[in-house]
């Protein structure tokens, strides 16, 4: 069985005659190395990569934080802080007391 897969992209912004961004990439593998070209701007690059290269590389956390945490901060979301959940809910368990007391209340 053979393998080679090519991959390649471009992308480039200007505004008002302005380039903001210019990057491209040229990738191909043919089941034992890959080699992947291309530039970003000025500043150009050339990388080749083993299977085993590849495999170190996808074997790495791409961040220590949970999902959680980077959508939490992401997003600037702070966390609740635990003692305002649970005096909503002491609130909530007194009034529905105080309601299970009228209604049995009534009921006699």
């Amino acid at each position: 069985m053979s393998i080679f897969i090519h991959s390649s992209g471009e992308t480039k912004s200007i505004i008002n005659g302005n380039v903001l961004t210019d990057k491209a990439f040229d990738a191909t593998y043919n089941g034992i190395n890959m080699k992947i070209t291309g530039h970003d701007k000025d500043k150009k690059f050339n990388v080749k990569m083993t299977n085993d290269d590849i495999m170190e590389l996808l074997s790495k956390p791409s961040s220590n934080l949970t999902l959680k945490q980077r959508l939490m901060n992401d997003y600037n979301v702070k966390p609740q802080s635990t003692k305002k959940r649970n005096i909503r809910r002491e609130n909530k368990n007194k009034i529905k007391k105080k309601y299970t007391k009228k209604r049995k209340n009534n009921k006699k």
